[in-house]
């Protein structure tokens, strides 16, 4: 019989089943944890979980649970599977209040494992937060594979009964024919249930037991409106909805869509970041709203993290040497647990922060930015590119080679124009031990800066009192512990040591979401209160004016934000840090110009990458497309195929009437893979400008296939359709887009879009009076007047539709975009001849 002690040690039984048991142990010939499933199989299903084992090792994916090995003998089926740390959702719902972003972010992490299991053509049949992992780090992986199926080798009524009955689709409970959608109703599930916090089935279930919701699954329709749940932005709620649809064609055609969604979704919401956003660009001083053209009002721009836990680590003096500490790379060859990990991560970016801290003539540069400008480059940049992307004078990085007992660390200062080492230092440490690790690092650094033996005094702290920081440190990144009693952890640590400063950016962080949870207003006052109390070496720098601010904004209290700002303005702050500060201010104040002046000196002294992202949108938003243009050109100079530059730069292409540009930066997103839907889209509506609608047609159809249920994207397809004199299938589309769009809304956009779709319709009174409403809204808006002229020349109305074209481009509306064949009636106006100019009146009428 197989012995588990003969091929692992530490056993441990972690869970028990009718059919299995799970084990933790460490495999003895790889000295790794992991996770056995032994498993009877002289059980009834022992067929299934045979299954389970190969469809497991089919993936190698980080959001699915990952099988190493199985091992069959006798009546026993051992899986060895990843050991995940840490819990399941349905456990992580119950016991923490997760943040939007956080809960955003394990959707996302379900839907790619997810994607990945359809793309092995694998239907995964049981998926419920119960079967969704959740590690230390905050990862989601699927797990449980039990029922699985081979799509299209289904067998409804020898599985069914397996599933769990409130996680099925209502067609897996009818015993209907199954596809990846019956999947994305599960996710739709997961979904309402991770931001509600209940089921959506349980408040029209008669009674709350699982065979009750089960049966309002199988024979209703969902009453539950994920839109109306508190807080939750509305594409968000509506793609629940929809995910949640009874009917399958009414649910998204894949979780590709899903995914592109939820990117969007999450990139909207960092609208509320310290930089400034896209979500409220307008076009040139005309007022016009950038929507389908501007895919960019989905995208954010890159925080630049100011005020965040790194904003302790600026200097307070003027610097001369900006520095970049690149995050810890642990070699290959490391086997830690994630708790080491978490420890010497802690412990050397503390030390090296505190040491440049402490050293007059250097600045930090944030960990966030750091971050964002390494995604934006890619994984596989180098040191030299970072460098000049950051405007870094120095690059330091750290690498460890470990073992579970103790690391080699390896220091390095490089130059951060050159990427070439200026000097390097290696020693080892052990693991566990945060203070013994602080130690050499600082050692370390000192010798690395100086060339000479450490003199700084080493850090002397109880071994109780660090292992409470450590501790704290992971109970607020991961939330798992009820807010006021960590609050009180912490006020405890600082009573003890205020000298210890990393436990101040930690202390506020944790006050700010209490007070997200109750909006108390004496909770900021104690927040207050607490630091005034600090050393005066904390209290007298720009530090606390900075951390005053944060707290102030957080609580949108404009009174106290003045007075800080007024401060801020006579201090001494690094005036790199100042300027960025007060064109973050003014934005969000809405005083634009006086952003724009700020976010200029601030690129004036650091040309970096990310302020030019910020210019380029404060350009936007302002309405210089020619300044907007510049600046996107320079990113491009970093990132040659950056997919915020090239879109942005192709629809204001696009939008200002110069195809030839907007064309090939479209072309540039397609050929690069960067391109989403709209990319598609609007290169599609590039295309019917100049009269090749068969190619317009494919790529059309191509934005359609990402994205289903965009009911703009669906029209461009249909106006294509259309003109190509396929009619019959562009009626249905109309028809679809009337109809969906519901007949009271009050979306101007919307609205125009209806109007379109009934003129096409023959419904032209009603395409009237949705302009006339879209008028109401907004009559500033120059699109209103292309729609109303486009309805108007269907109609036959010349002079009224030569009227609006003219309207329109006074407005700001490109000429261009008056070569659709829907104008051509009006080719004998002499006025629309003059309207449109020469090159766009041949285009259409010659």
């Amino acid at each position: 019989m197989f012995k588990l002690e003969d091929h692992y040690r530490e056993l441990h039984p972690l869970a028990q089943g009718g059919m299995s048991k799970v084990y933790l142990g460490i495999d003895l010939k790889l000295d790794r944890q992991v996770a056995l499933k032994v498993i009877d199989l002289s059980s009834p299903i022992s067929d299934k979980t045979l299954l389970e084992a190969k469809l497991l090792a089919c993936f190698n994916h980080p959001n699915i649970v990952q099988i190493y090995k199985t091992i069959q003998h006798d009546e026993q089926l051992i899986l060895e599977m990843e050991y995940v740390k840490g819990t399941t959702l349905e456990c992580l719902i119950k016991q923490q209040n997760l943040t939007l972003p956080k809960k955003l972010e394990l959707l996302l992490d379900i839907t790619q494992g997810l994607f990945a299991i359809h793309q092995q053509n694998i239907l995964h049949l049981d998926l419920k937060a119960a079967n969704v992992l959740v590690n230390e780090s905050g990862s989601a992986k699927i797990a449980d594979f039990g029922i699985s199926q081979i799509k299209d080798t289904f067998q409804t009524q020898e599985n069914s009964s397996f599933g769990s009955l409130t996680a099925m689709s209502p067609e897996q409970l009818n015993e209907q024919p199954l596809d990846f959608r019956s999947d994305l109703f599960s996710l739709g599930l997961i979904a309402y249930q991770l931001f509600a916090n209940q089921h959506p089935y349980m408040g029209q279930s008669p009674t709350p037991s699982n065979k009750s919701i089960a049966e309002q699954i199988k024979n209703s329709r969902c009453r539950a409106d994920a839109c109306a749940i508190a807080d939750i932005p509305e594409p968000l709620g509506l793609l629940i909805n929809r995910l949640l649809s009874y009917h399958v064609k009414q649910r998204p055609a894949s979780s590709a869509e899903v995914i592109e969604e939820l990117k969007h979704i999450m990139m909207l919401l960092n609208n509320n970041s310290e930089t400034i956003s896209l979500a409220d660009i307008q076009l040139a001083s005309k007022q016009k709203k950038w929507k389908e053209f501007t895919v960019f009002t989905l995208l954010s721009c890159i925080a630049i993290g100011l005020f965040s836990v790194s904003i302790w680590y600026w200097q307070a003096n003027k610097p001369k040497t900006y520095v970049a500490v690149l995050p810890i790379e642990f070699s290959k060859k490391t086997k830690l647990l994630d708790s080491q990990k978490q420890v010497l991560n802690l412990a050397i970016n503390d030390a090296i922060r505190q040491y440049l801290l402490d050293t007059s003539g250097y600045a930090l540069i944030s960990q966030i930015e750091i971050r964002q400008t390494q995604k934006l480059l890619g994984d596989n940049l180098s040191l030299p590119i970072l460098g000049k992307a950051l405007n870094a004078d120095q690059l330091l990085t750290t690498h460890l080679d470990c073992t579970p007992l103790s690391c080699d660390i390896n220091l390095s200062l490089l130059d951060g124009k050159t990427g070439t080492l200026v000097r390097a230092e290696r020693s080892a440490s052990d693991t566990e031990n945060y203070m013994g690790i602080y130690n050499v690092t600082s050692s370390f650094i000192e010798k690395l800066y100086t060339g000479d033996i450490a003199t700084k005094q080493a850090l002397r702290k109880e071994r109780e009192f660090l292992e409470r920081y450590v501790s704290l440190v992971n109970v607020v990144s991961t939330n798992s512990r009820n807010t006021l009693s960590v609050i009180a952890d912490i006020e405890d640590l600082i009573l003890h040591s205020p000298e210890f400063t990393p436990l101040y950016p930690l202390y506020r962080k944790i006050v700010l979401r209490h007070y997200d949870e109750t909006l108390n207003p004496e909770v900021i006052k104690k927040l207050k209160m607490t630091l005034d109390t600090l050393p005066s070496a904390y209290h007298d720098s720009p530090a606390y004016l900075i951390d005053l601010l944060d707290i102030y904004q957080h609580v949108k209290d404009k009174y106290n934000m003045d007075i800080v700002i007024g401060k801020i303005q006579k201090s001494d702050i690094e005036e790199f840090q100042k300027q960025t500060l007060l064109a973050i201010y003014y934005k969000r104040s809405g005083e634009l110009e006086r952003s724009l002046t700020h976010a200029k000196l601030a690129y004036k002294i650091r040309p970096m990458l990310i302020t030019t992202r910020n210019l380029a949108i404060v350009h936007v938003m302002l309405g210089d497309n020619k300044k907007a243009s510049e600046y996107l050109s320079k990113i491009l100079t970093h990132i040659p195929n950056d997919f915020f530059a090239l879109q942005t730069l192709a629809d204001i292409s696009l939008l200002s009437g110069d195809l030839v540009k907007a064309e090939v930066n479209y072309q540039r997103l397609i050929t690069s893979s960067t391109a989403i839907s709209s990319t598609y889209s609007n290169y599609s509506i590039v295309l019917s400008l100049k009269g090749e609608l068969t190619e317009a047609l494919y790529y059309a159809q191509k934005a359609v296939e990402l994205s289903s249920k965009n009911s703009t994207q669906q029209l461009n397809l249909a106006d294509i359709l259309f003109m190509l004199g396929k009619k019959d299938q562009a009626s249905d589309i109309y028809k679809n887009i009337d109809k969906g769009i519901a007949d009271d809304t009050q979306v101007v956009e919307l609205l125009l879009e209806k109007a379109q779709a009934q003129v096409h319709l023959g419904k032209s009174q009603k395409a009237m009076i949705s302009i006339d409403r879209a008028l109401n809204q907004n009559s500033e808006l120059s699109e209103v007047y292309f729609v109303k002229a486009m309805v108007q020349t269907i109609l036959g109305e010349k002079y009224s539709a030569v009227a609006s074209i003219e309207q329109s481009i006074k407005k700001g509306w490109s000429p261009v975009f008056y070569r659709l064949i829907w104008f051509k009636p009006l080719c004998t106006e002499n006025q629309f001849k003059t309207l449109l100019g020469k090159e766009n009146y041949n285009s259409l009428c010659t």
